[in-house]
């Protein structure tokens, strides 16, 4: 999910269970009343896979830019004075438009221009992912017991106890700190896994965990370390 802090002009990303993903992304301009942050993408607007995408988009204010960035900040695409169309319950409730939809040729990004001459133009982008099909991106199941932590507080050391959710695909195994920084990341191949982390170096505090797939988060948690 996403928290916007209109303070900065920044927003920052979190998982499901409140664990952080990206935090301090910074924002051309700030984001509210006039803008709003929408689909946040690996694979949607490029084809590079390693990195964050949005739409920084105003829904209302014609004379705003639509924009895609990066997380780091560089621009993808700008287009002045367009937005993309969105209406839920359309046409006595039957409807639904958004900017970008699937269709047998790919996705395709749609945007309302205005010209200097008040005439609005429909102008149509092809995307290079598709939208997802499914919004089942964790695994909810309550038997998802895939990671077992101890000790936990701990001081010196760390045990991480992996059972894979099966050997069909590949797994990684993350460890990040507070502010996302990444720490360690294991490729998971044998089924059951047991390795221990030496935490001497490392300050006290809350750190956090994830066991993910190229596809699928399938557990995040947390552990604290006081010495």
């Amino acid at each position: 999910y996403v928290f916007i802090d209109e303070l900065s002009n920044s927003f920052s990303l979190y998982n499901l269970d409140g664990t952080p993903f990206l935090l301090n992304i910074s924002t051309p301009e700030p984001i509210l009343p006039d803008y709003a942050i929408g689909y946040i993408t690996n694979t949607l607007f490029d084809c590079d896979s390693t990195n964050i995408e949005y739409a920084f988009m105003s829904y209302l204010n014609k004379n705003k830019p639509f924009r895609i960035l990066r997380s780091d900040g560089s621009l993808l695409l700008q287009v002045d004075s367009a937005r993309g169309p969105v209406c839920y319950g359309c046409v006595a409730g039957t409807k639904e438009i958004v900017p970008i939809v699937n269709t047998q040729e790919g996705a395709k990004l749609l945007l309302f221009k205005s010209d200097t001459n008040g005439i609005t133009k429909t102008l149509v982008y092809g995307l290079c992912g598709n939208l997802p099909i499914t919004n089942s991106i964790v695994d909810f199941s309550p038997s998802s017991l895939y990671v077992k932590v101890y000790p936990n507080p701990s001081s010196l050391k760390i045990n991480f106890d992996v059972t894979l959710p099966n050997n069909l695909i590949g797994f990684e195994f993350v460890v990040f700190d507070s502010n996302a920084k990444e720490l360690i990341k294991e490729s998971i191949q044998e089924e059951n896994s047991k390795f221990t982390v030496d935490l001497t170096t490392y300050p006290n505090g809350v750190y956090y965990y994830k066991l993910i797939s190229n596809t699928k988060l399938y557990q995040s948690g947390k552990f604290i370390l006081t010495k």
